[in-house]
C-alpha cells in the first residue's frame, strides 16, 4: 500500500451543516441539482471555479477549506507503475 493525496469537495458536510436539502441548496447556488448531486456524493473529476464561486457567494464563505480539503489515502501499489521504472 502506498499513501496519496486526494482532493475532497466537502459539499455534502456543507449541506449537513447547513441543515437544507440538496434541492434548496441548488436553489441558492443556481447549480443543476444533478451537479449538485454528483458533488455531494463526490462523483467529480473536477469542478469549475465558477461552480466554488456560486457556492461562496450563496453562502457567503471566505474559507476555501469548507468546500475543498486535501485527505490522505492508502491505495495498492500499482505494479504497472513499478515495472516502468525498473
Amino acid at each position: 500500500m502506498k499513501k496519496v493525496k486526494k482532493v475532497e469537495i466537502r459539499v455534502a458536510d456543507l449541506i449537513r451543516e447547513l441543515n437544507i436539502t440538496q434541492f434548496a441548496f441548488a436553489n441558492k447556488t443556481k447549480l443543476r441539482p444533478n451537479a449538485v448531486s454528483n458533488l455531494t456524493r463526490g462523483y467529480v473529476d473536477r469542478i469549475s471555479i465558477e461552480h466554488l464561486e456560486k457556492i461562496a457567494t450563496a453562502f457567503n464563505i471566505d474559507d476555501m477549506n469548507k468546500l475543498i480539503s486535501i485527505v490522505e489515502i492508502e491505495v495498492p501499489d500499482d505494479e504497472k507503475e513499478d515495472e516502468k521504472k525498473a
